[in-house]
Parts: C-alpha cells; sequence; structure tokens
C-alpha cells in the first residue's frame, strides 16, 4: 500500500514539474516581453537582452528596437549592439527618442542620448573586430566635439583594451576634426591623451 501511494506521489509531482515546464516554455515563446522585463528586473541583463532581441523580432516596432539596443548594452551585450543599434538610429523616430530621453536626463555625467547610442555602438564594432566601421562610425557620429560623445566612448574603450595600434588610427581620424571654441579645446585634449598613451 505505502508503495501504491510513493508511485502515485511521484507520478503525480513528475507530471507537476512536467506542467510547470511545459507552462514557462510556453511562456516564454509567447511572451518575450514579459520575460526580458521580469528578467530586467531581477538583474539578469543578458537574459533580459536575449529576450528583448526575440521580442523585437516577433513584434517589431521602435519601442521594442529601443528596448532591445538599451538592454543589450547594459548586458554588454556587443553583439546585438552592434547588429541593432545602427537599425535604431537609422529609425525615423530615433532623433524624437533623442530629445525626449534628454529631457529626462538630470546627470549631465552620462552625455546626450544619441551619444550613448553611437558610442556604444562604435565600441561594440571595436570589440566585435570591426574595426574600420567603428571608425566609420565615430567619424559619422561626432558632427559636435561635446563631452562624452561617440568619439569619447571608443577612446576609453581603446585605452581600455591597451590598443595602441588601433589607437592610431583613431588618432588619425581626429587629425581631420575641424572644430571651434570649447569643442576645439576638448578635441585637443583628447587628441593629447591618445599621444601619450601612444607614447
Amino acid at each position: 500500500m505505502k508503495e501504491l501511494i510513493r508511485k502515485t506521489a511521484f507520478t503525480a509531482l513528475a507530471a507537476a514539474a512536467g506542467a510547470i515546464l511545459l507552462g514557462t516554455a510556453v511562456f516564454m515563446l509567447f511572451f518575450p516581453s514579459a520575460v526580458s522585463e521580469g528578467a530586467y528586473r531581477m538583474g539578469m541583463y543578458k537574459v533580459s537582452a536575449t529576450f528583448a532581441r526575440n521580442a523585437y523580432e516577433k513584434y517589431g516596432g521602435t519601442d521594442s528596437l529601443k528596448i532591445l539596443v538599451e538592454r543589450a548594452i547594459i548586458a554588454g551585450k556587443h553583439d546585438l549592439t552592434a547588429d541593432y543599434a545602427p537599425v535604431f538610429i537609422n529609425d525615423a523616430e530615433f532623433d524624437k527618442i533623442c530629445g525626449e530621453e534628454d529631457g529626462k536626463n538630470k546627470d549631465e555625467r552620462v552625455g546626450r542620448y544619441r551619444y550613448y547610442v553611437t558610442g556604444n555602438l562604435a565600441v561594440a564594432q571595436y570589440l566585435c573586430g570591426q574595426r574600420e566601421r567603428s571608425l566609420e562610425t565615430v567619424v559619422i557620429h561626432t558632427v559636435k566635439y561635446e563631452r562624452f560623445n561617440a568619439l569619447e566612448y571608443l577612446l576609453k574603450a581603446v585605452i581600455d583594451a591597451g590598443d595602441k595600434t588601433f589607437a592610431s588610427a583613431l588618432l588619425s581620424e581626429m587629425e581631420g576634426f575641424s572644430f571651434e571654441g570649447e569643442e576645439a579645446e576638448l578635441l585637443e585634449k583628447d587628441k593629447n591623451i591618445l599621444r601619450a598613451f601612444i607614447g
């Protein structure tokens, strides 16, 4: 009798576990946005970025794309950032989103939202081995030379990587820049940082 009860309990437990696993798999498949949000709130940023990609691929839309790019950046998923940030930057709503995000920004250390996205794109491309693309990104998107611009993001990543060869290529691009006033002063300061690093 005890053996029958034990077998029945085990069968019920196995069925419940199977139902939970099946339910979880179905939920993850059909509700990737919810899974991404839940993972993000729990600090599981890489999982969140992966499901944000699934949600964007399933539903599309600028809002989904924005969430995907932001979560890829936070998670350090450079492959996702390199793949999807260009799509986001070329979205018809990108300029409007930049204005809205800058209006919310209270911390000047973060810099402009446009620089945050384009700078992280350049860094992601560099770290994914797309070096020429990363240079093109900073040249295209450094139209003003303000603090925390796209080029400064890349400059920091290159120094952190100890990559003097690429630093020389970046410095060469910077020599072709032409700005005035405070922007010119900041550019010269950054060039001197790279010169000192290269030695």
